[in-house]
């Protein structure tokens, strides 16, 4: 059984939705028929109303290993909002460790 990602969430983020952001690398063997389930297109939103932040990922394109990467933005306001960050990557560890630095807004993890 595969877990859910673990994240530290700082005080002021809600989840919106986890629609399934796990513990596996793009780079693990999974079955042709499960890939759209662990890499699909809407995985984790987070807003932060005080702040008025939205942070969004998903993985493009939906279940392909060899081309599909995690898109990671951070907006003011909502996903029509300014772009304020972004990282697109195929390494699991850093979309977790861009997602608790742009979430960590006020320094609390690095003070």
């Amino acid at each position: 059984m595969i877990k859910l990602q673990p994240l530290r969430i700082p005080t002021g983020w809600e989840m919106q939705y986890n629609n399934g952001f796990f513990e596996i690398d793009p780079s693990e063997t999974v079955p042709k028929e499960d890939r759209w389930y662990f890499f699909k297109e809407d995985m984790l939103q987070l807003v932060n109303v005080d702040n008025n932040l939205l942070l969004d990922m998903g993985f493009y394109p939906e279940g392909d290993m060899d081309k599909g990467e995690y898109y990671i933005r951070l907006y003011e306001g909502n996903c029509a909002g300014e772009l304020l960050d972004e990282l697109i990557t195929n390494e699991r560890m850093k979309a977790v460790d861009f997602i608790e630095d742009k979430l960590d807004i006020h320094g609390i993890y690095n003070s």
